[in-house]
């Protein structure tokens, strides 16, 4: 996607009015003199700011760099302010590590082992066969079960807090025969009026895509921590006590 200063400039001035946000303080936080930003915000300037600014504007704002720059929110409402605060923070506590997450290739795959409830629409047999090797079966979206869509076998899930299972799916849209990859995320969680049962939590198929951005941006992120090492804990421990082994300093008088 082609970089849209215009956009970029709309989306911190649509935050920091939605977020109420004193722009003086916004810009002293970030390390730039007063009224900069409104001097980037005429159309006039042509001027392109720094990735280190965007990053540190993004982070004051609450939300990823590539939604600040790609994302629209001129078209936003509370709902989508209150998703991408959501996913932003997933992303955080995804990026420390306090939420890990596993890779499954299919919903029939975790449902047994997760005690997860039935979903009958994801457990379709394949009506075609499809070329791409990582596409298996039919998947119906429980946001809008008319669209034609593929599982794919890239898809996620981690215990969280109050969540309990979260689920990321990636799937594929055909649309005039074309394909374009769609995200959803969903909670599988213990506390409704059943034992178990699904929420639906986000979808890039909702809107028109106005949370595409957060939401792709967030399945990158644990697709990168997918190829880190994973270590249990008794491991953990085990290297820790040996790098520390030397670290305590004897007293004069031992």
């Amino acid at each position: 996607m082609e970089f849209d200063r215009s956009r970029l400039m709309n989306n911190i001035t649509t935050l920091i009015k939605e977020k109420n946000i004193k722009i003086g303080e916004l810009e002293n936080s970030v390390g730039i003199s007063t009224g900069y930003l409104s001097k980037m915000a005429k159309p006039e300037n042509e001027s392109m700011p720094g990735i280190d600014l965007i990053w540190k504007l993004a982070e004051k704002l609450g939300v990823s760099v590539d939604m600040l720059v790609g994302g629209d929110f001129s078209k936003s409402n509370d709902n989508l302010f209150y998703l991408v605060k959501f996913l932003h923070e997933l992303k955080l506590e995804t990026d420390v590590h306090e939420i890990i997450w596993s890779k499954f290739t299919s919903y029939d795959a975790v449902k047994d082992p997760l005690d997860l409830p039935e979903w009958d629409d994801l457990e379709c047999n394949v009506e075609e066969k499809i070329v791409t090797s990582n596409i298996t079966d039919r998947y119906v979206s429980l946001f809008d079960s008319k669209r034609n869509l593929k599982a794919t076998k890239e898809n996620f899930y981690a215990f969280v807090d109050t969540l309990h299972i979260v689920l990321l799916f990636k799937c594929i849209e055909t649309v005039e025969n074309e394909e374009k990859v769609v995200y959803e995320l969903y909670s599988a969680t213990d506390n409704g009026p059943s034992n178990n049962y699904i929420i639906p939590l986000c979808s890039t198929l909702e809107k028109d895509g106005a949370i595409f951005f957060a939401l792709s941006d967030f399945y990158e992120c644990v697709q990168r921590h997918d190829k880190d090492i994973q270590l249990r804990e008794s491991a953990r421990k085990a290297i820790g006590d040996f790098l520390n082994r030397n670290n305590t300093e004897e007293l004069p008088f031992n």
